[in-house]
Formats: C-alpha cells, structure tokens, sequence
C-alpha cells in the first residue's frame, strides 16, 4: 500500500471512529436524556397526534431528522426531504433555538451523516488496496 493511501485509510477510520463516538454521546443524550427539552423547543406537528414516546423508533428518528434538516438548511423549499422539513417546521426559527435543543440533534445527525462519507472512504480505500 502506498504511504499517500495508508494515510488517507488512517485519517478516514479516525473520523469514523470519532463520529461514532460523537453520534452515540448525542444519540444517548438525545434520546433519553433531552428528548422533552428538544420536542418543547420544536413542536414537531406529529406531536399533536400523540406524545414522542409513543412512536416507534424509526418515527422517533425521523421527527429529529426533520429537525437536523431545518436548522441546517432553512431556507430550501423545494421538493424532498429538507423541503419537507422546513413546511412541517416553519413555525421554527433555527437562529432562536436555545443551544441545549440543538446540539443533541446536530451531533447525532451529523455524526451519523459524517461518519457514513467516512465508512465509504474506508471501504473504498480497501478496495484500492486489494
């Protein structure tokens, strides 16, 4: 393997490993620790229908990507993902939100968003080297 390659392969399983760390932190934090706090400060319109806790959990993880989109992306409104999470969240203002809301759901997303561009540089980094 070539240095330039070994050092990218090491680089890219640090990030991995740094984003797992970081997304399973905020992960615990989020879910279980912060998850009032961060539904008060959002108002997801699914809440209206029932409390958080009594979605599944892959409708749990959807609300706080609806989160994750809005504050990073506020102002797009086209079709999609983000489009949707910035019509159902509107009413949320990403530059007012108290910081003890925000960083449970940018570091779990993010992490997890982060942490996949890195795996598949691993990965593609071993193909290289085989």
């Amino acid at each position: 393997m070539s240095p330039i390659l070994t050092y990218a392969f090491s680089a890219s399983f640090a990030v991995l490993i740094a984003c797992l760390f970081v997304s399973s932190v905020c992960g615990i934090a989020l879910f279980f620790v912060k998850w009032r706090r961060v539904n008060e400060a959002f108002q997801h319109p699914l809440l209206k229908v029932k409390p958080f806790k009594q979605y599944p959990f892959s409708l749990q993880a959807a609300m706080t990507l609806d989160y994750f989109l809005r504050m990073m992306f506020p102002k797009s409104v086209g079709p999609g993902l983000i489009g949707n999470a910035n019509r159902l969240l509107k009413h949320v203002d990403p530059k007012k939100m108290p910081f003890d809301a925000r960083w449970p759901v940018a570091g779990f997303w993010g992490g997890c968003l982060f942490g996949s561009v890195a795996m598949l540089a691993v990965w593609v980094l071993l193909i290289f080297n085989s």
